[in-house]
């Protein structure tokens, strides 16, 4: 039974960087798979659909056919979610396809963290269907060379997100971040990776410490986080399994996030969470300038606690687990 992907998805997210990776690991390692068309959709395989879909049609007439089917689920649209617009049926015909999918036609679920299956079954209740918990890949293995740490004097935040939302959450705390960092006289620059709403750009791009560089590639990125300055900020208010934070950590870049979703699961005390009640809290740029100057008088230690806690990301390791997984089905 070969490996089975629903379809090919090309556009920018997790899903997709999940993909490209996977099947850059099956390629590597000699193992078969193909994506669902009409030659094999009468013959058996194992089918991994990322979260959901809504051609329930062809799901189902591929599920008579000696199909397997493995979901993938990070998490759902939280209609309560701080940062995100998701009170619209677009997402609530989303949250009834992923649960429709998870509750009556999946044979194995793989959840990305143990933050996500909490909220799926707090939210959804629990199913009985076997299941895993494997977080997201890092990038592939990567050759740190040794930095010569002593000779930084200035420092600048990253910020990396596929889609970065026009709303109150996120003015206020990218406002926060930079207000803290100007307290920080070695902050210099807070780059700004990801798709920006067009008027939150305008916005901030009054204020110079902002530099924006838009949705860029892997080997980009990889460029990028090679850098022996760099400071990576989380602003995701609830990530079930946040890919940009796994990618920066296997470079050794240290970070700074919330206390609010995986983030303590993925990072532990490899870096620094805030503790976050709301957005508007008294002094909140003041425990983010704190966290940014321990940061910073602190860097290679933080840099070496990130690697080492990057192992357990490894593509070799998660991949592996995810074929474990499948041959269960088999």
């Amino acid at each position: 039974m070969k490996i089975t992907f629903y379809k090919e998805l090309k556009l920018v997210g997790g899903p997709s960087s999940f993909q490209k990776k996977f099947i850059n690991w099956l390629k590597t390692n000699k193992v078969d798979y193909e994506f669902l068309n009409f030659n094999n959709f009468f013959k058996k395989k194992i089918l991994i659909i990322n979260s959901g879909t809504f051609n329930f049609p062809l799901l189902i007439l591929s599920m008579l056919f000696n199909t397997k089917l493995v979901q993938r689920l990070d998490g759902f649209y939280d209609f309560s979610n701080i940062g995100r617009k998701t009170k619209n049926l677009r997402c609530l015909f989303i949250n009834i396809s992923m649960q429709i999918i998870r509750k009556y036609f999946a044979d194995y679920i793989i959840y990305q963290s143990l933050t996500s299956k909490k909220l799926w079954d707090k939210t959804f209740k629990k199913v009985k269907t076997n299941y895993s918990i494997i977080h997201n890949p890092s990038f592939d293995k990567v050759l740190i060379s040794k930095k010569n740490f002593n000779s930084v004097k200035f420092f600048d935040i990253v910020i990396v997100e596929g889609n970065i939302e026009n709303n109150s959450f996120n003015e206020k705390i990218l406002y926060l971040i930079s207000k803290a960092s100007t307290i920080n006289n070695n902050i210099r620059k807070i780059y700004i990776f990801g798709n920006t709403n067009i008027s939150l750009k305008k916005k901030l791009s009054k204020n110079k410490i902002y530099i924006f560089k838009n949705t860029v590639g892997h080997k980009e990125l990889k460029k990028f986080y090679k850098r022996k300055n760099i400071i990576f900020f989380g602003i995701e208010y609830n990530p079930c399994c946040s890919n940009s934070i796994i990618e920066a950590n296997s470079y050794g870049v240290p970070s700074i996030t919330l206390n609010t979703g995986s983030y303590k699961e993925l990072i532990k005390n490899s870096g620094i969470q805030i503790n976050f009640t709301r957005i508007d809290s008294k002094n909140l740029h003041i425990n983010f300038s704190k966290s940014l100057s321990k940061i910073t008088k602190n860097y290679a230690y933080y840099s070496k606690l990130s690697f080492k806690n990057s192992q357990k990301f490894d593509p070799n390791y998660i991949f592996k687990k995810y074929v474990n997984c499948i041959n269960k089905l088999r």
